[in-house]
């Protein structure tokens, strides 16, 4: 016997609050029971006001067989949920979920005595009785591809109305059986050569850190949308995983692995290359700093390089660490400081600047009239081809800073608070005052805003005799993105060491100094420690520091590559370096009996005027002149020339011979 009922529905437009929902229609397994294939009914209608309509629902007598809810993945986010009353032949008792307007989820509270529902805007899930292990309150929230755990290598996220599906709270919530999870997917996102058929329901596994696919029940062609079984809540998404394409075949071939490269067992290592001369003769070699690369190029650029005439740097003996400044030309004498006129020459990482007079015409301060200082003044390299505008900021010698555009519109600031070297100068008169005589690489900014900053520490460092002398090093490089909250590279340099063999000097007007060693180059990433680098040092000849060895470490602390140096050197003896004996030593060349043959050596200052040759060898040497003159005229008083007569004999003799 079947019993049909006859139930008007009617679809609503919750137009009052702006919500387009679905009404769901189920029968408990006593009063209904569902076709095959079907899941649950629903009915829905997106025009407004009331239209009118009828359903059959049909019983059988026969046992009844187990049923759930299952939302529609038509189902909108605040979807009322019905259910069917067998005491009601409209069966229309409603059970609306929550929306929780502050994360946009939606939040139903569930119980085991009972089937229920809950659906989001493309999601839904759908509990039978008796599959909660527990009474438990369960969301379901849309979230974007930001708040998505990474995807898996190969898997391609087609999820439809969201990027994905966040079920709270976290853990496991069902019985074996599970609950029903419907997500719809998007037919666009599918990768080309796959199929709707080849897309899985997925969840994030947190304990592998792995999206783990769910057991699919099927895939439901007309809504778009794939049905799972799950045991637990967790970030769901549709998904597909692409195979990689398989190889095309080929035919044997015996020179096919000619062009296969042996592995390199130096690969990422900065190995130094040997020393090469340059047209002076001075040797020469470069060791640079392994950075992370940031875009357009804006990463930290340093490294040490090594001259073989290059004197005393920050690393030792012909070592140094430079980094690009413009600094007063000295060649010309110390620095005036003229406060009203150009009286100092420039040099920009060691090439001349001059600049223009009012007429126009190229000045540089050593040579030509003066000029008047002013403000802003430009300044041209003697050699032109990089077309940089080369800007002095600044209106006296006290206060200038730089600014350098190259033609690629990166911008250069040299000096400016911290990152200048400068002193006290006192004039004729007694007056004192400081000034600026090195500009160093401050900031480097590119035109989408990306920018490197350059840090520095200023020091006094004694010297004998009571003074003090300046020094200014670089202590910290940082590089960053435009829109970065902070620096994404950050190199640290650290060096307290004290040079054996001190040097200071006056070229500036007053004294400077560079009497400390680089001890550590440390490289940041994000925060953590990448890289970084050691450099050790040994006693040279006549004291002078010489670079042992770089020594790489890898972000753990662990040696990863070193580099040693040795040095030519004609001065170190098997006990060590001896540069002076201090003890005398009497040279005997004895008498070969050589003299120059004196009657009488004559007495000077106390001592013999010896006829003796020195061992370094000796000369004889006889001179002998005369002259004779006869003149004769008249003694009148109007001779003039008249008259006259004269004679005149010169001789003279030179003869010199050598002994030994």
């Amino acid at each position: 016997m079947k019993r049909i009922y006859h139930i008007a529905v009617a679809t609503v437009i919750l137009s009052a609050v702006g919500l387009s929902g679905a009404w769901f229609l189920s029968g408990s397994p006593a009063e209904a029971g569902n076709s095959p294939g079907n899941d649950g009914i629903s009915i829905s209608s997106g025009s407004s006001g009331i239209s009118p309509g009828s359903a059959e629902v049909m019983e059988s007598d026969s046992s009844p067989q187990p049923t759930e809810e299952v939302a529609s993945c038509n189902a909108t986010t605040g979807a009322a949920i019905v259910e069917a009353d067998p005491g009601n032949k409209m069966g229309q008792v409603k059970a609306k979920a929550d929306k929780d307007p502050a994360d946009g989820s939606v939040r139903k509270y569930f119980t085991a005595q009972k089937s229920d529902s809950i659906s989001v805007a493309g999601g839904s899930l759908a509990v039978a009785e008796g599959r909660m292990l527990r009474p438990a309150s369960l969301s379901i929230s849309a979230v974007d591809s930001l708040d998505l755990p990474e995807l898996d290598f190969a898997m391609c996220n087609v999820t439809g109305e969201s990027d994905g599906y966040r079920f709270l709270p976290h853990g496991t919530h069902f019985t074996d059986e599970g609950a029903t999870i419907r997500l719809k997917y998007d037919r666009t996102k599918i990768p080309s050569g796959y199929t709707e058929d080849d897309i899985h329901t997925y969840y994030y596994d947190t304990e592998q850190g792995h999206w783990v696919a769910l057991d699919r029940v099927k895939v439901d062609k007309e809504l778009a949308c794939v049905v799972s079984k799950t045991t637990h809540f967790t970030d769901m998404i549709n998904g597909v995983i692409q195979a990689p394409e398989s190889p095309e075949t080929e035919g044997f071939a015996p020179t096919m692995m000619n062009d296969i490269k042996a592995a390199d067992p130096t690969a990422k290592l900065n190995i130094i290359a040997p020393p090469s001369a340059n047209n002076r003769g001075s040797a020469n070699l470069q060791y640079a700093f392994e950075m992370p690369p940031a875009r357009n190029g804006m990463a930290p650029s340093l490294g040490i390089s090594y001259n073989s005439d290059g004197g005393n740097g920050w690393l030792g003996h012909g070592w140094d660490l430079s980094v690009p400044s413009i600094t007063l030309d000295t060649r010309w004498g110390v620095p005036r400081y003229n406060t009203e006129e150009e009286t100092e020459t420039y040099s920009l990482s060691g090439s001349m600047l001059s600049t223009m007079d009012d007429n126009g015409a190229m000045s540089v301060a050593h040579r030509g009239d003066r000029i008047a200082r002013k403000a802003d003044r430009q300044f041209y390299t003697r050699q032109g081809g990089d077309f940089s505008r080369i800007i002095r900021k600044g209106d006296s010698p006290a206060n200038y800073y730089w600014e350098v555009t190259d033609k690629q519109g990166v911008v250069y600031t040299y000096g400016g608070e911290g990152a200048v070297l400068k002193g006290t100068i006192t004039d004729i008169n007694g007056n004192t005052r400081e000034v600026i005589s090195e500009w160093k690489l401050r900031r480097v900014e590119e035109t989408h805003g990306d920018w490197i900053e350059y840090e520095y520490t200023a020091v006094d460092e004694p010297v004998r005799g009571g003074l003090t002398a300046k020094a200014i090093y670089l202590s910290k490089v940082s590089a960053s993105n435009a829109e970065g909250d902070g620096p994404h590279t950050v190199v640290t340099l650290t060096g307290e060491k004290q040079k054996r063999q001190k040097t200071n000097n006056a070229r500036y007007g007053y004294l400077t100094s560079s009497n400390r060693l680089l001890e550590k180059v440390s490289i940041e990433f994000m925060g953590e420690e990448l890289r970084s680098y050691a450099f050790s040092y040994v006693d040279g000849a006549f004291h002078k520091d010489m670079l042992e060895s770089v020594r790489q470490y890898d972000d753990s602390g662990k040696e990863f590559a070193f580099q040693t140096f040795d040095y030519y050197d004609d001065v170190q003896s098997g006990s060590g370096y001896v540069p002076f004996k201090s003890e005398s030593e009497t040279w005997n060349t004895h008498n070969d009996g050589l003299d120059a043959g004196f009657i009488n050596p004559l007495q000077v200052a106390g001592g013999r005027f010896s006829d003796k040759p020195t061992a370094l060898g000796g000369t004889t040497s006889t001179s002998i002149s005369g002259s004779f003159y006869v003149g004769v005229g008249p003694m009148t008083p109007d001779a003039w020339k008249g008259n006259t007569g004269g004679g005149s004999y010169n001789y003279s003799s030179d003869n010199s011979k050598g002994l030994s």
